[in-house]
Formats: structure tokens, C-alpha cells, sequence
């Protein structure tokens, strides 16, 4: 597409530029030819190099916020974020038709979102699912580098091809990051240019390293439905934040209280299903949903049950999907021990105490005889006041903890793990061994009979990220390599 008409339809202003632009990347590495060259915020003191290090690899074209002269076209804006996201948007899906529905807040995005996409398939749409476990459209799988909403270049990319290929829905989970970050902006100028609905799941203390408080954490999240307009929004009133954006916004209420629009009562589980009933407007129907037991996935599944039906589907045929709904990868996942071995074994991507306050309370909930053992630790570079707070979570609520490491980055292990050490004074339910791969052989090895062992933090992830490096680590391989080498051991 031409510059100029770019520009045009990103909603930018355009001056006569000729030349022809292919696609948008952040990176100035490999070959760009025929691509507009980002410089974001932050990349400034650099710029110059940057610049011709991208023109050299073929850009067309630059996008920045500073006065740079260079030998290629080069778009100014004041805000480089938001432009990107337009100018992506109106390159890769602008003219998308495809119904867009956004799933936010600080726990169960991955699962409301999966669920969703789950009724939505088995109910006769062409759905995608863009999230933290990736991207997918009937069997068609997309790299999002890991991030939760992708960045603009590649999630506008994925909406489009998902649209050539006849998807008619698409499912994302958004970010606090990625909303702050304007990634969505470039929602404005798509043909479809309002979301069909949005899901708000519930908020607790998490990225606010970021945000500063819980007030603009809020608002971030917030501005999702105020906006974005979404034709439905679909709020867990149960929550004290959510009860404060459905007095601001409407929108559909999920909850246990008698006024909510559809009413979670009767809540049962047992170590793989959760059942309970679902009141919406007379209609009633008991749900059995395969997953682990809490609340919290009842919660999850109304949440994407209400947003089916916004969509226009039957009440009682969403809740028919919904029964064979397989679960999510890294969410109370059991991991295959051998046969003999004492205890049950759980992968899950807890990082949050609210997060991890849920699961460990249903841990003792569904096993009430078990020794609940947790595994954790927290990320660096991230969110050091909720360190503390996650020891504590640990410390009360499971009978042991073993505090390790998990994505360190470029922080000292050590550091994190007495920052987290700091909340659990008082305690000596717990254990320390830093190394990760240590940790898990440790819990494993001292596993006493009818143990539940659980994994917390990393639940998806393929990786562990320490001095600044990332590597491969699969806690499910671990798992493997255990009882491999025990194997051996054996013969």
C-alpha cells in the first residue's frame, strides 16, 4: 500500500509519499525491505543507529516522535504507539470483517477467553483465539512471541489472516500492558471498529510497577469499556472492581447475587469438574464444566457463557458447550506420574497472591486429607511489592512451601527470594532452594503419600529467563527427567 493512502486510512495525517510499504516491524534487524521502520518511546538515545541500521536492512519508511531526518520517508507523531497500532491495523486488517471480543482483567483472562472460543466453535462460528498461550484458528497456529495481546504489527497481522481464512470471531485477551500501550488503537480504524463484547473478569494488586496504584491500573482496565463502546459488556459484579465499572458502564452483571443477569448458585466440584448452577432471566440450567474445582472457574465460565449469548446464541446451547470444554494448557494441569508414585502432581500459572490465594484455598478444598505442597517464586524486574504478599499466601494457605526462582531476568535470585522471604516471618512451613530445576527434583523426591504438589508460575511457559538470558525449561519435561533418571537408577 502506498504511504500516503496508509497514512489516509490509519487516520493520520498524509502528505505525498509514494513510496510502496509491505508491512511494519519495531526490529531493525534482518530484512525489512519494503517495511516501515518503528522507533518507540524509550529508543531515542539510540535512534540514529537504529534508523540506519533499518534503512540499511531495507526500510521504506521511518515512524517517530523525534525531529530525525533520514534518507527514506520518515512519518512524525506525538504519540509513535497509537500510530503504529493505526498504521498496522489499517495494513494488515482494516478491511477485516470479523466480530472482536476482548477479554480483560488480572486473573482468568487465558480461561474465560479459551472457554469462549471453546462455545463459540462448538456453537457453528469460525472462531480464533489470540492470548497467552498463543494464537490458534482451526488448527492454524500464529506466534505471538509470548505476549499476552501481541504486539501491533503482529496482532492486526493475525485478525487479518484469520479473517482471509473465514474466521467470522475472534477472541483476544487484553492487557493492562497492551492496553496502556495503545496496541488496541488500531481498533478504530477496522470496518468492524467496535468490539462485540467485552469481559471483565476481576482485579487484584498486579503490574503496579507499571501503573503506579490501583486507581490507574483500574482506570487502564477500565478504558477498555469506556473507550471502545463494546455492544456488550460483561462484568463479575462479584468483584468490588467490577461492581464500581457496572454502575459506571451497564452492561451484563455475572454474579451470585439475585439482580445479576445471570446468577451463579450451588457451586460443587470435585478434583476434575466444577458444577454449578446458572440462573439467566427464568432460564436455569446446571453446568459441569472439566476443570479444576473453585469459584473462580465458575466465575470464568458464566463470564464467557454471557458473552455467547450476547452474541445471539441460546442460552441453553452455550451451556451444552460448554460440558466439553478440555481446559486450558498450564492451568491446574496434571502432569503424568507413574504409576506407585505417592502423590497427585499440578502445573499451573498462579503469579499473583489473589491468583494463588484462589488455587491453594481450592487445593484444600478438593483434597481436604492432602498435604498441599506449592512450589513458586516471582519474576524480576516486575512488581516488588506483591513479593512479600505471595510468601504470605504461601505460608497460610498451603501446609509447605518451597521458594524458588521463576524469571529472574536480569535481577539477582537471591534478592527476590528475601523480598519474598519478608512475608513469611512467623513461618517454618517452608524450604528455599533457589535453583528451579533443584526445586522441583526436591519436591518430587520428598513427595509423602497422598501429597498434592503444585507447580505455580509458570503453568504455559516454555522457558525460564535468568542473568538476561532465555532458555528452555518445561516444567512437564522436568517432571520426566525425574522419574527418568530414577528409572535408571532403578535398573
Amino acid at each position: 500500500m502506498k504511504l500516503s493512502r496508509l497514512l489516509r486510512a490509519a487516520g493520520l495525517p498524509a502528505a505525498d509519499m509514494d513510496v510502496e510499504i509491505t508491512g511494519v516491524t519495531a526490529g531493525s534487524d534482518g530484512n525489512l525491505l519494503g517495511k516501515m521502520f518503528v522507533l518507540r518511546p524509550g529508543r531515542e538515545k539510540n535512534a540514529e543507529n537504529l534508523i540506519s541500521k533499518a534503512i540499511s536492512n531495507g526500510a521504506s519508511a521511518v515512524l517517530t516522535g523525534k525531529n530525525i531526518k533520514a534518507s527514506v520517508p520518515t512519518v512524525k507523531c506525538d504519540n509513535v504507539r497509537a500510530a503504529e497500532a493505526r498504521i498496522s491495523s489499517a495494513l494488515y486488517s482494516g478491511g477485516a470483517k470479523i466480530e472482536l471480543i476482548a477479554v480483560t482483567g488480572t486473573n482468568g483472562k487465558t480461561t474465560t477467553a479459551s472457554m469462549l472460543h471453546h462455545i463459540l466453535s462448538r456453537c457453528g462460528r469460525r472462531a480464533g483465539l489470540i492470548g497467552t498461550v498463543g494464537a490458534v484458528f482451526e488448527g492454524e497456529s500464529y506466534d505471538t512471541e509470548g505476549m499476552t495481546t501481541p504486539a501491533p504489527e503482529t496482532f492486526y497481522r493475525i485478525i487479518g489472516e484469520m479473517s482471509d481464512l473465514g474466521a467470522d470471531t475472534a477472541v483476544f485477551e487484553a492487557s493492562s500492558q497492551g492496553i496502556a500501550g495503545c496496541r488496541l488503537d488500531g481498533l478504530h480504524v477496522m470496518k468492524s471498529s467496535r468490539l462485540s463484547a467485552a469481559i471483565f473478569t476481576n482485579l487484584s494488586p498486579e503490574h503496579l510497577d507499571a501503573h503506579g496504584t490501583m486507581e490507574e491500573y483500574f482506570r487502564v482496565k477500565s478504558s477498555l469499556f469506556t473507550e471502545f463502546s463494546p455492544l456488550a459488556a460483561v462484568i463479575n459484579t462479584d468483584d468490588a472492581y467490577g461492581a464500581r465499572l457496572s454502575r459506571r458502564v451497564g452492561g451484563v452483571r455475572v454474579g451470585t447475587k439475585s439482580g445479576d443477569d445471570f446468577v451463579i448458585r450451588d457451586i460443587a466440584a470435585d478434583c476434575g469438574h466444577v458444577l454449578y448452577t446458572l440462573d439467566y432471566h427464568g432460564e436455569r440450567r446446571r453446568v459441569s464444566i472439566r476443570a479444576f474445582a473453585g469459584a473462580y472457574n465458575a466465575y470464568n465460565s458464566a463470564a464467557a457463557a454471557a458473552a455467547a449469548v450476547s452474541l445471539g446464541i441460546g442460552f441453553d446451547e452455550v451451556c451444552g458447550a460448554l460440558e466439553s470444554f478440555g481446559g486450558v494448557p498450564g492451568r491446574m494441569e496434571p502432569v503424568s506420574v507413574p504409576g506407585g508414585f505417592p502423590a497427585r502432581v499440578y502445573i499451573d500459572f498462579a503469579h499473583t497472591p489473589a491468583a494463588l490465594a484462589s488455587l491453594l484455598k481450592s487445593a484444600k478444598a478438593v483434597f481436604p486429607e492432602s498435604r498441599i505442597v506449592v512450589l513458586f517464586g516471582c519474576g524480576g524486574d516486575r512488581d516488588r511489592e506483591k513479593r512479600p504478599k505471595m510468601g504470605r499466601t504461601a505460608a497460610e494457605l498451603a501446609d509447605f512451601a518451597i521458594v524458588t526462582s521463576d524469571n529472574s531476568r536480569g535481577e539477582d535470585k537471591d534478592a527476590i527470594i528475601n523480598d519474598i522471604l519478608s512475608g513469611m516471618t512467623g513461618y517454618d512451613n517452608y524450604t528455599v532452594i533457589p535453583d528451579r530445576r533443584e526445586a522441583i527434583k526436591y519436591a518430587l523426591g520428598s513427595a509423602r503419600k497422598g501429597d498434592v504438589i503444585i507447580f505455580a508460575g509458570k503453568g504455559h511457559e516454555k522457558y525460564e529467563i535468568s542473568n538476561g538470558i532465555k532458555s528452555r525449561f518445561d516444567e512437564r519435561e522436568e517432571v520426566e527427567s525425574f522419574f527418568s533418571h530414577m528409572r535408571n537408577e532403578e535398573k
